[in-house]
């Protein structure tokens, strides 16, 4: 609701206006429960990431371990992305300010961390694809990551940075 992805119906009798303005503060819920959202997925999946480094997996299980960890990182790509989308200054140009970079997992005295540029947030989210799409084991139940929601995602981050060609590339992988 409170994107530019929205507009103030006609009939529209005043529910939700603030969020129309595309004015985002956060005192407004539904800015902060994004806010909120994101980081914590992106949080417990540093977690995960920083847990599994202490553990090798038997040699029969090295693809499954591999699996996992390409899912947690297909996941944090699309918890950037959608900070990206509702909290960058303009998602087509790297150069411009995005969202925090979270890679590690904050001790409780960590230093507030400061946006930073889109290209940092991509670079990132390209990384964890490309590792997801790498490692990933094959399956096709909704319920977990597939290869179609990593070119998915792809799709939708090429869209937001005006990278047509290689927007469509991406959606017709998943429409094939």
């Amino acid at each position: 609701v409170f994107t530019d992805e929205t507009g103030i119906a006609p009939g529209n009798s005043g529910w939700y206006f603030t969020e129309f303005t595309n004015i985002l503060t956060t005192d407004n819920g539904y800015v902060s429960g994004t806010w909120i959202t994101q980081y914590a997925t992106i949080n417990r999946v540093n977690r995960l990431l920083k847990l599994a480094q202490n553990f090798t997996p038997p040699p029969a299980d090295v693809v499954a371990y591999n699996s996992v960890i390409a899912e947690a990182r297909a996941v944090r790509a699309l918890a950037y992305l959608e900070l990206e989308a509702y909290f960058s200054t303009d998602m087509s140009n790297n150069s411009a300010l995005g969202v925090m970079k979270l890679i590690d997992v904050p001790s409780i005295d960590s230093p507030v961390l400061p946006r930073v540029t889109n290209g940092e947030i991509y670079s990132l989210i390209e990384s964890d694809l490309n590792f997801a799409e790498a490692n990933l084991v094959t399956n096709t139940n909704y319920k977990y990551v597939t290869k179609s929601l990593i070119y998915a995602i792809r799709a939708r981050m090429y869209t937001y940075r005006k990278m047509y060609t290689q927007a469509q590339t991406n959606a017709q992988w998943v429409v094939d």
